[in-house]
């Protein structure tokens, strides 16, 4: 069973915020920006102690979540056969909740820069990344394709998560680009919405397909 000490470096991505957070915290105004229109415009403050809650509590939280799928998941749908993959996937999707955080500190400490596009780029890469890793990862009820049909047959599963990894490579390449020269929040979510879905037909579409040759059960 994977080990609670596996997940060392994002504990350490963790402690990392809260010192930024602590050391920048008498800084920080009463009032901080946390929500921005899609014009760029900030359109929403909270009070500036939030920000321990949107960084450091939001990236423990997730820690300690990706640390316990592993021992609550169905001893058949394990993490063990593919944990190295499973843990760069909690350490990319803890970094991006300390990305994201960073964005919000920097805007709340008076730094000037153009907050959208610098988010959705961020997640763009983020969506990048995660594809690559999805080929992957193996059949289990938490993280990858999940659908009726990848979860029906291991081969559906797997057709499926390569498929997705050049679907989500596509998009993050391509959502980088619409969230760096285009700087339409529409179009980029678009873009994300139609590489995303685009394994979850995939699913159905190969399911059926193997369903009518009686191959469900082979493994590919």
């Amino acid at each position: 069973m994977m080990n609670f000490r596996n997940f060392w470096m994002v504990g350490a991505m963790v402690a990392v915020s809260f010192l930024v957070l602590v050391y920048f915290y008498p800084q920080l105004p009463m009032q901080v920006p946390l929500h921005w229109g899609l014009s760029g415009e900030v359109d929403g403050y909270g009070p500036n102690w939030v920000l321990f809650l949107i960084g450091p509590g939001l990236m423990a939280a997730e820690v300690v979540l990706f640390a316990s799928l592993p021992r609550i998941s169905p001893q058949q749908y394990g993490f063990d056969a593919f944990e190295p993959t499973y843990l760069r996937l909690t350490q990319l999707t803890v970094a991006l909740s300390g990305y994201l955080f960073a964005v919000l500190l920097a805007t709340a400490i008076g730094v000037k820069f153009q907050v959208l596009p610098a988010v959705l780029t961020g997640i763009s890469v983020f969506i990048l990344l995660m594809g690559n890793m999805l080929e992957k990862v193996q059949r289990n009820f938490f993280i990858g394709i999940r659908t009726p049909w990848t979860l029906a047959s291991t081969r559906v599963w797997n057709l499926t998560h390569r498929f997705a990894r050049k679907s989500l490579v596509v998009t993050g390449l391509l959502a980088g680009a619409l969230a760096l020269f285009d700087r339409n929040p529409l179009l980029w979510l678009a873009a994300v919405l139609a590489g995303v879905l685009a394994p979850v037909l995939y699913s159905l579409v190969c399911y059926k397909k193997l369903e009518r040759r009686g191959q469900l059960n082979d493994i590919s």
